[in-house]
């Protein structure tokens, strides 16, 4: 039987914890959850990495993440078993997600059709971690940057991809992306957040400056960062 792990971090905020509550309700039991409580506010980046070694000893067969505010749907756990299925060799599984506004209307977005993506022609959402099933033995040595508050999820991905080469997304939806929470770290970012995500984002590219697949990511991030809205407004609506 495939063992799923799953990780979720949370900083006890008295505006958040019914969020929270409403995430931990929503998780199927049959995922081995590492719930991190970041008591001493460490960071996200501290609180993942602590689930992972966790799982890692409990010998799971794969990990994967989920935001305190955000909710799994009720049939997650099948949905992404059935998801590793179409692909069992793959390391990384893509899934699809629903999104919930603010008006509380949720709607399902298709970002990306199954298949197979070469880490040089990357699925839309391919940065983040919430999407996606890991196997443990690919993130055995891999950790998100600690104190790292804006970025670590691309990081963390990009060090899987010089791995494993690929994402296989699936169709299948298992979780909902909310946006109630006023405390979300994507609402509160400043300069200094974008110039250490540059600075790791930079590093990664040294480091694989002679993988073309992967530097050709790496330059196509750059591009979508600096002409998104919170980089626009973090400094000054440039």
């Amino acid at each position: 039987m495939t063992r799923i792990g799953l990780i979720v971090p949370y900083l006890p905020q008295e505006e958040t914890e019914h969020l929270f509550e409403r995430c931990i309700k929503s998780i199927d039991k049959r995922f081995e959850v590492y719930v991190a409580i970041d008591y001493d506010h460490d960071g996200v980046s501290n609180m993942r990495n602590e689930g992972i070694d966790e799982l890692i000893r409990s010998k799971v067969d794969y990990i994967t993440f989920l935001d305190a505010d955000d909710t799994m749907e009720p049939d997650a756990y099948d949905q992404m078993i059935e998801a590793i299925e179409e692909e069992p060799e793959e390391q990384i599984i893509q899934l699809n997600h629903r999104r919930r506004n603010l008006e509380g209307f949720a709607y399902v977005k298709f970002f990306n059709k199954r298949g197979t993506y070469e880490a040089n022609k990357l699925p839309q959402f391919w940065f983040v971690v919430w999407n996606k099933a890991y196997k443990a033995e690919l993130v055995r040595s891999i950790r998100f940057v600690p104190g790292l508050d804006h970025g670590e999820d691309e990081i963390f991905n990009l060090e899987c991809l010089a791995s494993a080469r690929r994402i296989y997304c699936s169709e299948r939806i298992h979780m909902t992306h909310h946006f109630d929470n006023p405390k979300s770290l994507s609402k509160i970012v400043t300069p200094e957040d974008l110039m250490a995500e540059q600075k790791c984002l930079m590093k990664f590219m040294n480091d694989h400056i002679t993988d073309r697949k992967l530097t050709e990511t790496v330059r196509t991030r750059q591009i979508e960062l600096w002409t998104n809205k919170v980089y626009r407004e973090a400094f000054g609506g440039m």
